[in-house]
């Protein structure tokens, strides 16, 4: 299988799962609001964005209400070796995320880990 079949394969397959939508729903609440519920979500995107700036903690899905909770958990159970970053789920179904991903890092700076 060459590179191209490989990219084609997964972008079929990720048509069939629900993480990259729920990713979705969670980047769009961590910019429309600032409660705890989007500041959750965005620990959620950005732990597995940019891993080295941001943790997220289970702790946080106590701020969820139910159809958060499940977007989320799409999302972390959507996490494979090797294929754990939303922005790139997005990408696949055709959905480009990166500007609101750099809007989400710059938002939500303050929930970076002091190094």
């Amino acid at each position: 299988m060459n590179f191209e079949q490989f990219q084609k394969e997964m972008s079929q397959r990720e048509k069939h799962l629900p993480r990259g939508l729920s990713a979705l729903e969670l980047i769009e609440l961590s910019l429309a609001t600032d409660g705890s519920g989007a500041r959750a979500a965005a620990l959620v995107i950005l732990s597995l964005e940019a891993d080295n700036w941001f943790k997220f903690s289970p702790v946080e899905l106590i701020y969820f209400d139910d159809r958060y909770r499940k977007h989320a958990n799409n999302v972390l159970m959507g996490v494979e070796s090797g294929d754990f970053k939303p922005s790139d789920w997005l990408e696949r179904l055709d959905i480009d995320v990166k500007d609101k991903i750099r809007l989400l890092m710059e938002k939500w700076d303050n929930l970076r880990v002091k190094r």
